[in-house]
């Protein structure tokens, strides 16, 4: 019982505002972290296009897309992330200022693909997903539930 106290206590004090910005999507959605120096760049650019454009393969998996630049982000509807969930989240993943990277964090919390400097086929992403053990039994819960079971 105190191990999950102090546990609990190095994690509210460990400065790692990263938790907090993914801990309400665990469990419930996958995240995709796209981070870019600038909303500028053109890797970031085409592969925003191709995220934009399977935007119902998005939402039927759960993907919650960030958007993470040198000092500032956005995630669903155009919130804003501070500097410091910015900062964090580029410490967190290891990102440096210059890089295209996009990174699947799962319902888990855990970091399941990172690509960086390509684009991130939806193909190859989708097809990650719908592999996952957890994705399989959303698609059978799915089906039972249309097919009226």
């Amino acid at each position: 019982m105190n191990t999950g106290i102090l546990f609990l206590l190095i994690m509210c004090f460990s400065g790692y505002p990263m938790e907090e910005v993914l801990a309400k999507h665990r469990w419930k959605d996958r995240v995709l972290l796209v981070f870019s120096p600038t909303e500028q760049d053109a890797l970031y650019r085409d592969q925003i296009t191709l995220f934009s454009n399977q935007s119902e393969g998005l939402l039927d998996r759960d993907l919650v897309l960030y958007e993470i630049f040198s000092s500032s982000g956005r995630y669903e509807n155009n919130t804003s992330l501070s500097k410091t969930e910015v900062n964090s989240l580029r410490k967190r993943f290891s990102i440096s200022q210059s890089e295209v990277v996009v990174i699947l964090v799962g319902k888990d919390g855990g970091e399941k693909a990172r690509k960086v400097d390509e684009i991130f086929t939806t193909q190859e992403l989708f097809a990650l997903i719908d592999g996952m053990p957890m994705r399989r039994q959303e698609i059978r819960r799915k089906q039972k539930s249309t097919s009226g079971r």
